[in-house]
């Protein structure tokens, strides 16, 4: 019978992770000031706008990729066939040591990534500062 573990995250990761989001946002909420007072706009648009720059990057940070996918070396050479079927016997070979399709979620290509996940974090504080501000 196989007992299925739930994923408790550890406190010490939490505040890390709350102080990180806030450190960004406090330093992304300066900018966002700053260019307001120096274009003469509003500091609830400027910080609208950052809010969802820093929203899009942190969604484009969060996800690590696995490094068993295809490279780009070589492609402006002639032994460019050569190199991609290399490429694909090591990703067979990977994936038959390793189990890959009974641990699929396991081996799955994208993982979620601290810093991203803070930098998520902190565009959505910088959002509901802008709402409580307007």
């Amino acid at each position: 019978m196989e007992v299925i573990k739930l994923a408790v995250s550890k406190p010490k990761h939490d505040i890390n992770l709350l102080l990180y989001s806030l450190i960004i946002a406090t330093l992304f909420g300066f900018i966002s000031w700053i260019i307001s007072k120096s274009f003469e706009k509003q500091f609830t648009d400027i910080l609208f706008y950052v809010s969802l720059g820093v929203i899009i990057i942190g969604l484009f940070l969060m996800m690590r990729r696995n490094t068993s996918e295809a490279s780009l070396l070589g492609l402006d050479k002639n032994n460019v066939q050569y190199i991609a079927n290399e490429t694909l016997e090591d990703v067979k070979q990977q994936q038959q040591s390793t189990d890959y399709h009974k641990n699929f979620k396991k081996h799955s290509v994208e993982e979620l990534n601290f810093k991203g996940i803070a930098i998520l974090l902190s565009g959505v504080l910088l959002m509901m500062l802008n709402v409580s501000l307007t």
